[in-house]
């Protein structure tokens, strides 16, 4: 019988003690480190990268990884007629390493090198026609208006033929309707040179010298300031490298190719939504990298707002600055993450690995 009762005594002790830990370890203010334990992909910080669309339209964009913003984006548009001629420079696509201010790719359009070439073409004319009128020649005054008229009216009618070839064309909807206005435009514009050309012929046969060169000097320096205009267009097609970095290639023809800078680099962290009280801006982050290298440190720069779908499972995406001592880092692997949290209570602490267990 006294056996029996120190046993009941010994549980109940056992119990009181037991009671009185859980009563410590859930109401003390005792707080234990808390880590999160996941996995990133490690990208280059800063990437410009060079697209084509369906329509030949050309697009480059810097991009900053670890805000998402796109720091600078030059849109290259082309009529939709138009041969746009794109060429890798070659000393690039064998060393790939590019530096700021550097051509990466040259970009060439046919319809810009036409225009280009009418314009020096009309300049040439207007320049020559200036020096027979200075010089007072009248039956050479008059030639060069007349062979003028002729050189217009060859190119009007020249037009007008393309615009009948055209028009059957679009009748049966073979060409769009921005080519065929297009043609039609560019016969309208040759009409009205037309009739310039016609005018100054018949002005300069009734001896109206003065006006007709100051007519002429006017489309002169119209002419230059169109071609300025028209060459610095020209010369903007030219692709080049907002940044530091190596070239990298992509087996898309939509992509033609990237730079992608060296010497920063962020990870992108998936983490669960259920976990998103846990995590916070400037958190330390530490990454085991897989070829046995030291471990890198980082810290937490953004968190995305809206949750998303991964693996069945609710996340929002973390980005994190890396903190590599190196600049030859491989990118797009996959590394094992853990976030330093804020410290949790012993009862959260154990709250969250119950639900680990439960849900893993």
């Amino acid at each position: 019988m006294a056996y029996m009762l120190n046993k009941i005594n010994r549980l109940w002790i056992l119990l009181i003690a037991i009671l009185l830990l859980v009563i410590l370890f859930f109401f003390f203010p005792l707080t234990l480190s808390y880590n999160l334990k996941t996995a990133g992909k490690i990208s280059n910080r800063y990437e410009w990268l060079v697209t084509k669309d369906q329509n030949n339209q050309l697009n480059a964009a810097y991009i900053d990884h670890l805000s998402g913003a796109i720091l600078q984006n030059r849109a290259f548009q082309f009529e939709r007629n138009d041969i746009v001629n794109y060429r890798l420079r070659s000393d690039h696509f064998i060393k790939k390493a590019v530096s700021t201010g550097d051509t990466v790719a040259l970009v060439n359009s046919n319809e810009l090198e036409k225009n280009l070439e009418e314009l020096y073409g009309e300049l040439n004319l207007a320049e020559a026609n200036l020096a027979l009128y200075r010089a007072g020649e009248k039956a050479s005054v008059i030639e060069g208006a007349r062979k003028r008229v002729d050189y217009e009216r060859g190119r009007a009618e020249e037009q007008r033929r393309i615009v009948a070839r055209l028009s059957a064309l679009h009748d049966r909807n073979l060409i769009s309707e921005e080519e065929y206005e297009s043609a039609r435009s560019r016969m309208d514009l040759y009409d009205i040179k037309v009739e310039l050309a016609e005018v100054q012929l018949q002005t300069v046969s009734t001896g109206a010298q003065p006006e007709l060169i100051r007519l002429e000097e006017v489309r002169a320096n119209s002419l230059r300031k169109q071609i300025h205009q028209l060459k610095k267009r020209v010369a903007a097609l030219n692709l080049i490298s907002p940044l530091d970095g190596e070239l990298a290639f992509f087996h898309n023809i939509d992509t033609l190719f990237s730079v992608r800078g060296t010497d920063q680099y962020c990870l992108l962290i998936p983490v669960r939504y259920s976990d998103r009280n846990y995590i916070s801006i400037g958190q330390t982050i530490k990454i085991t990298l897989t070829d046995g290298r030291e471990q890198l440190t980082g810290e937490i720069a953004t968190i995305s707002s809206e949750s998303r779908m991964f693996n069945k499972r609710q996340v929002l995406y973390v980005t994190a600055a890396i903190n590599a001592p190196f600049n030859d880092l491989m990118t797009g692997i996959i590394v094992p993450v853990r976030i330093q949290c804020e410290p949790v209570s012993f009862s959260e602490k154990i709250r969250r690995m119950l639900m680990l267990i439960t849900f893993n």
